[in-house]
């Protein structure tokens, strides 16, 4: 992974979650910016949660800890 900003290659995740659900908070070491980078799970495989929806549109709830609202 590079830094957008200054294409370096000294980067550290910071958070593994960002302000979307396939993204990480990554800082750059030498720049010292913050940005949002494609998490490693959905950059290798090719995939999405949007990839993944049910005929009816909707992406399914997680198995472990969701919970169905009526």
């Amino acid at each position: 992974m590079r830094c957008p900003f200054c294409e370096s290659d000294d980067v550290e995740v910071v958070a593994p979650w960002g302000g979307q659900i396939i993204t990480c908070q990554v800082r750059c070491r030498t720049c010292n910016t913050y940005f949002e980078a494609i998490r490693e799970e959905f950059a290798e495989s090719g995939s999405s949660p949007e990839s993944h929806r049910e005929p009816n549109g909707r992406i399914p709830l997680r198995e472990s800890g969701s919970t169905r609202w009526a």
